[in-house]
């Protein structure tokens, strides 16, 4: 994943008690995000890819956020408290409102733009459409790789 070699690229920062968090924050939000995130429009979200995003985010935020000290034993912190911290929409959220953007930027395109002829296409409309040889509809021809 190319989010992992962005944040362990960037960890010494993210160890780092010189920058605050709200730095932190911002390193994360500017360098990491925009890495995993890359073409998040043209993603199908299931239960195990947002899973998969969520994992890696609170990774990243307990890392910014740390441990907290609860009468004088440290302990991780929570996902709740971590997301009460970074007081934004978690990244699931953020692709699926990055796919909603656009498919808004697709609808206003004009009618005969591609992107808005495939997303206004039907099934029967693209059945008609394919020129398929006589005698020749489907089927396998084997293994590409073997003749």
């Amino acid at each position: 994943m190319a989010g992992n070699r962005a944040y362990f690229a960037n960890v010494k920062l993210f160890r780092s008690s010189l920058l605050s968090r709200t730095t932190k924050k911002r390193l994360y939000k500017t360098l990491i995000g925009p890495v995993v995130t890359y073409a998040a429009e043209t993603w199908t979200l299931n239960a195990t890819t947002i899973n998969t995003l969520n994992v890696f985010e609170r990774k990243v935020l307990r890392r910014i956020y740390g441990p907290t000290m609860e009468s004088g034993v440290w302990r991780m912190r929570s996902n709740k408290e971590i997301y009460d911290l970074f007081d934004e929409d978690d990244i699931a959220k953020f692709v699926k409102v990055r796919r909603l953007e656009w498919l808004g930027h697709v609808w206003r395109m004009e009618r005969d733009r591609p992107p808005r002829k495939v997303t206004q296409a039907s099934v029967e409309e693209a059945d008609h459409d394919l020129e398929v040889a006589p005698g020749r509809r489907g089927g396998s021809k084997g293994h590409p790789c073997r003749h």
